[in-house]
């Protein structure tokens, strides 16, 4: 909790400072810890008695920090990873310099309903799960999922263009493209099956949240490491470490309907997914480390 209540001091400070000219949605980071924050109280009252604090710290601290992250930074960055705009992420300069704003009224307004909307699916699933079993709470918890997902969904097609093969181009691209349909994918099988939840998390962690972490790492290690981006175009590793670990997420999916075979898909889907994150960082993990590069 202190860690990211100094984060989120740290975000809000410079915030206010005005350093740099900041996309429509990073507000998201501040919204996402202090979710994160929130949550590590909730799981400490659980750990104290108070039972709902499960559920609340778990929908606050695993679904609701990774999605405000990725999407603070992503509706920036995917963006123009995708090539929907050829604009610079961040526009990084002293205040007085700033010639124009490249954000406008509009998209500053539609990207404060974003957040508001989706902060409020976090805070009416915490008050479903305060109405324990009941009707309302059920209610509550489903339609709060629904908005996440609706929200979500509403940015990858407006801002992502997810619908369409995306300009740029190369493995990476393409690997993010599906890596955003998946996390798609995933809040809506959550939010439209709530008795099947366990398989659709396993959808958007392990293919959705996992793997655009892992694109977004790969352009910024070869961004700021000065590698340069051939290895974007055509890296075999992107390449096999998206398959393993898309095959690891089906894999993990398909188990809930082979029941005599659920422990031995399970240990399949971990391997899977573990050789394909193995993949990657034999590649890129020397880069970050700035030790000799091996080949992709």
């Amino acid at each position: 909790a202190l860690g990211r209540s100094y984060l989120l001091y740290f975000f809000l400070h410079r915030r206010r400072a005005g350093f740099m000219e900041l996309p429509e949605h990073f507000d998201f980071i501040a919204y996402g810890l202090g979710l994160g924050v929130a949550g590590v109280f909730a799981r400490g009252a659980w750990a104290l008695g108070w039972e709902p604090g499960r559920a609340i710290g778990a929908a606050f601290l695993f679904q609701g920090v990774p999605l405000f992250l990725i999407m603070g930074v992503g509706v920036r960055l995917v963006t123009a990873l995708l090539g929907w705009n050829k604009q610079a992420p961040l526009q990084i300069q002293p205040t007085g310099q700033l010639q124009k704003k490249s954000v406008t009224p509009g998209q500053l307004a539609r990207a404060r309903m974003h957040g508001v909307l989706l902060l409020a699916g976090f805070l009416i699933e915490a008050f479903g799960i305060l109405l324990g079993e009941t009707f309302a709470g059920e209610f509550l918890r489903i339609a709060s999922r629904i908005v996440r997902a609706a929200v979500c969904t509403w940015v990858a097609v407006e801002t992502w263009k997810i619908y369409r093969r995306p300009p740029n181009p190369g493995r990476l691209v393409f690997w993010l493209w599906i890596a955003l349909w998946v996390l798609a994918a995933g809040l809506w099988t959550i939010a439209l099956f709530p008795a099947t939840g366990i398989h659709g998390a396993h959808v958007l962690f392990a293919g959705g949240f996992s793997w655009v972490v892992f694109v977004i790492a790969t352009r910024v290690t070869l961004a700021h490491g000065g590698y340069g981006f051939k290895l974007e175009l055509g890296a075999k590793s992107i390449r096999n470490a998206g398959v393993l670990i898309l095959l690891g997420m089906s894999t993990r999916v398909f188990a809930a309907i082979l029941p005599r075979l659920y422990m031995r898909h399970l240990g399949y889907a971990g391997l899977c997914w573990a050789v394909g994150a193995i993949i990657w960082s034999w590649v890129f993990l020397p880069r970050i480390l700035k030790l000799a590069p091996r080949d992709s």
